[in-house]
């Protein structure tokens, strides 16, 4: 998408959960190509707009289950099944099917109360045996489809395990009835408390009961890893018969907000053609003509993506993300000065969101319009929530070697290996920062990450 880096956080996390990197699919500023390519299914996604979209909605919901918003990590899976899962450490795993597919906000809210409702129950699998056993994305992609193939269905969640099956077999994430149960009443309650509407779970909740009719290779995966029963389904026609939901509505925005990304997540995983027949030109709603940008833009019809964004932008000028959307296209032209112009509007707009940061700071490494020691400086204050993004790494690695600092050129290149799951490079990177390092707190970070190196299977030790 206009930023996309596959990417995880951590604090030196265990080898198990940096095994997530091998299946990113990484689209980054510094790929040329004549045309965006089409996300490939299963892949994890890094998409500013998307993301920030989804925290607005998820974060009153943490706060009215009593969790800290902060705490709350998002991954969206490039995936056509309607599925989601809560993980481990306020993980919320969510298909891109599932945002797509769901016919109203009301419904990707229900379901989002519902994964919140399992993290605030502590319904995650916390065995010890079975993270040492299985990466995140095993958990994940398990969580997400893997329990459906296990199931006897063949087809389903099939994309999503591909290169993973083996590690998931045997430790996959599964909520029983009771915790299924528990979860919707936490979700009515988080959403009665924020005086939201729960029509949209019920609907959901209907969806699925007309789905167990089908043959299990046409059921979605979520019932095989959310078992669906009369008694959850009785639990929200009892609440729905009490409470006068007709008259409660969300939050103003959140209509337009979700039609976006739904547009967007389409036009990104879908051929331009097939954009275009969703999206036609008698369509002229905010949501359509950016789906059409984004299609023409995939198209390598460039001229055209932009003419649409120009006009998006008249009526639109402070959209962070429109900046951001033309600033990649005009850097995937190699008109450098302009690229930068929307970048840091799109950051001025919006300096929170390190993803556009990043973005910007890339461009300006590019043409050396910043000094090498402000680009680490702001790089380190991304770091605070990007850490496993090797993007971050890679331009860390730029500027310390033009300040000819070997020894932190190399620590930032280790780690940027890591994260692209190439132990063998981060191995030597990080001998190679230890030979020259001679102080500062980089010595302890590089020779943990060294001891954790020598524990990877395959090490060089």
């Amino acid at each position: 998408m206009a930023n996309m880096i596959g990417y995880l956080k951590k604090s030196h996390m265990p080898y198990f959960l940096r095994l997530l990197t091998v299946f990113l699919i990484c689209f980054t500023l510094t790929t040329k190509v004549d045309s965006a390519p089409q996300i490939r299914n299963g892949a994890l996604i890094r998409d500013a707009e998307i993301e920030e979209t989804l925290k607005i909605m998820m974060r009153p919901l943490f706060k009215a289950a009593g969790l800290k918003s902060d705490n709350l990590r998002l991954f969206v899976v490039a995936s056509p099944e309607i599925n989601a899962a809560a993980s481990i450490n306020f993980s919320v795993f969510i298909n891109t099917g599932l945002i797509t597919k769901a016919k109203n906000v009301g419904q990707l809210i229900g379901v989002l109360a519902h994964e919140t409702g399992h993290i605030a129950g502590s319904h995650i699998v916390r065995t010890q045996d079975v993270l040492r056993k299985s990466s995140l994305l095993a958990m994940a992609t398990t969580a997400l489809g893997v329990a459906a193939m296990l199931a006897g269905s063949g087809d389903a969640g099939m994309g999503l395990i591909h290169g993973g099956q083996a590690m998931a077999q045997g430790n996959y994430l599964h909520y029983s009835r009771g915790q299924e149960a528990a979860a919707d009443q936490a979700a009515l309650r988080i959403l009665s408390n924020l005086h939201w509407p729960v029509i949209g779970l019920k609907e959901f909740f209907d969806y699925l009961a007309k789905q167990e009719y089908y043959s299990t290779d046409r059921r979605d995966a979520y019932l095989y890893t959310h078992p669906l029963s009369s008694e959850r389904i009785n639990l929200i026609d009892n609440f729905l018969s009490k409470h006068n939901d007709a008259s409660l509505i969300f939050p103003s925005d959140f209509d337009q907000l979700f039609d976006r990304i739904v547009a967007k997540i389409f036009a990104y995983t879908n051929t331009p053609f097939t954009t275009f027949l969703k999206y036609p030109q008698s369509r002229a709603d905010f949501s359509a003509r950016y789906a059409r940008a984004i299609a023409y833009y995939r198209n390598n019809q460039s001229q055209q993506a932009i003419d649409m964004l120009d006009d998006l932008t008249k009526a639109h000028p402070n959209d962070a993300f429109i900046h951001e959307l033309k600033g990649q296209i005009f850097f995937e032209l190699g008109q450098l000065q302009t690229a930068i112009t929307h970048y840091q509007q799109a950051h001025q707009l919006l300096p929170a969101s390190g993803l556009i940061h990043l973005g910007l700071l890339q461009i300006e490494s590019a043409l050396e319009s910043k000094s090498s020691q402000t680009i680490i400086n702001e790089l380190k204050q991304i770091k605070l929530n990007e850490q496993e993004n090797p993007q971050l790494w890679h331009l860390m690695a730029v500027a310390y070697s033009r300040m000819h600092d070997e020894g932190r050129a190399a620590y930032a290149l280790a780690e940027k290996a890591l994260y692209q799951d190439d132990t063998d490079q981060a191995y030597k990177q990080i001998k190679r920062a230890l030979h020259f390092l001679k102080s500062g707190p980089e010595i302890i970070a590089a020779q943990d990450l060294l001891n954790e190196l020598k524990l990877m299977p395959d090490s060089q030790d």
